[in-house]
């Protein structure tokens, strides 16, 4: 991960919300900024930039658009899609 470019989460959420199966992977892993007891507070951009950037995140982010209703974290892509949703900050 670029330790230059990681997104830090306003409201830092526990890796337990997530799969295990997720959440055990090692590209996860060393894509997101944990502190001791698990809490992601950040993630690295270059991995989220496509997301974060996208129409949808950007609405949702500003409060014009809610989430997906049914929307579930099942595999990556989707887990960096959820966090592109939450506020960020450099």
């Amino acid at each position: 991960m670029s330790k230059d470019r990681v997104l830090f989460l306003d409201n830092p959420i526990h890796k337990n919300s997530f799969p295990k199966d997720i959440m055990g992977d090692e590209e996860v892993l060393d894509s997101i900024v944990t502190t001791f007891d698990g809490t992601i507070v950040g993630v690295d951009f270059d991995i989220v930039e496509s997301f974060f950037n996208s129409e949808e995140s950007k609405m949702i982010r500003l409060g014009m658009r809610k989430p997906p209703k049914d929307f579930r974290v099942k595999d990556k892509e989707s887990f960096y899609r959820y966090l592109s949703f939450q506020e960020l900050s450099f």
